[in-house]
């Protein structure tokens, strides 16, 4: 069939010589035999592939939401053993001052700092600022930045003693 012409309109699938337009549609299509597949890959390969900070970021901040929703399961338990009395609160101060206790509530902080420098990120682009390259990849660097910080300056006060008044 190569060589052949096939038209698309009232006579959709007529075959046409070479030379045969169609009067509906006067550009005929020329339908090649298929060749064997190239070689080339079908979508860039995440060793190849450099995700863009700005989209880590976004799912990052996704991902942190989550994590916040599943920490307030902390939160409640904590609320709950404290109103319950000191046997609950015991035993809750038990699981949370183990190494696994602290290493989640310490991802929970985390996540709570990224996402709050995050949402004011995202409320500037809601603003209408940081939409150029330069602006924007320099505001997720320092949402980076600060979530580390405030995190750190966090866990330094708890473990020097200076939380509350």
């Amino acid at each position: 069939m190569s060589g052949t012409l096939f038209m698309v309109g009232t006579n959709a699938g007529a075959v046409y010589p070479s030379v045969g337009l169609s009067p509906a549609f006067p550009t005929p299509i020329r339908m090649e035999p298929m060749s064997a597949p190239k070689s080339r890959p079908l979508s860039p390969h995440l060793q190849i592939y450099r995700w863009p900070l700005n989209m880590a970021l976004s799912i990052l901040h996704r991902m942190s939401g989550v994590a916040l929703a599943i920490g307030l399961v902390l939160v409640t338990w904590f609320c709950a053993a404290l109103a319950a009395g000191p046997d609950a609160f015991a035993t809750f101060t038990a699981c949370a001052t183990s190494w696994i206790g602290i290493l989640m509530v310490l991802g929970w902080s985390g996540a709570l700092c990224y996402h709050a420098c995050s949402g004011i990120r995202h409320f500037l682009f809601d603003l209408g600022y940081l939409y150029d390259t330069q602006n924007s990849k320099r505001a997720g660097q320092i949402v980076l930045g600060g979530a580390i910080i405030l995190t750190l300056l966090i866990w330094l006060c708890v473990f020097a003693g200076r939380v509350g008044p």
